[in-house]
């Protein structure tokens, strides 16, 4: 009888232990990082040309993996360097999470690139990453003239 008040116990202790460190994990949030820019060569990508957004307005969204309804979403806006950083609450788990681009405050530089309009997010912790931070890729509008050095940066005439 001993023992197996002994066991019992012991397995108590794992287990409360097990569901207080994953409780943990499960509420502290994660930081969404990223940079909004303006293609300045219209290329789809950042060049030493490019320029950063301040204010630009980033969307964090979530949407279940049967119907696509948005189950989560925030704004935020970029700050010096067109950079953001989002604090999301919770684990989205199964859920697809994507940092969308919304607006840019430069009439020059206000026509979202299709090509590099959102971005994957994993927020989850049941995928193993160990880290609170979820860094995503750039995101980018075009600006409306391309800069001329863009044409001898990229050897052609067309720009």
């Amino acid at each position: 009888m001993g023992r197996l008040l002994v066991l019992v116990s012991a397995a108590l202790l794992v287990l409360s232990v097990a569901v207080g460190v994953s409780g943990y994990r499960m509420g502290h949030p994660f930081k969404v990082r990223g940079k909004v820019y303006c293609d300045t060569c219209g290329r789809g990508f950042e060049t030493n040309v490019t320029t950063y957004i301040q204010g630009a307005t980033v969307k964090i969204e979530c949407t279940d993996r049967e119907g696509l309804k948005v189950k989560y979403s925030v704004l935020g806006l970029s700050g010096l360097g067109g950079e953001y950083e989002m604090t999301i609450q919770g684990d989205r788990g199964d859920d697809i999470c994507d940092a969308v681009l919304v607006s840019s405050p430069l009439t020059d530089c206000d026509e979202i690139d299709t090509r590099r309009s959102r971005a994957s997010i994993i927020l989850t912790r049941s995928n193993g990453l160990s880290s609170d931070v979820r860094p995503v890729n750039s995101m980018g509008f075009l600006l409306k003239q391309p800069l001329p050095i863009c044409a001898t940066m990229f050897l052609d005439t067309d720009q």
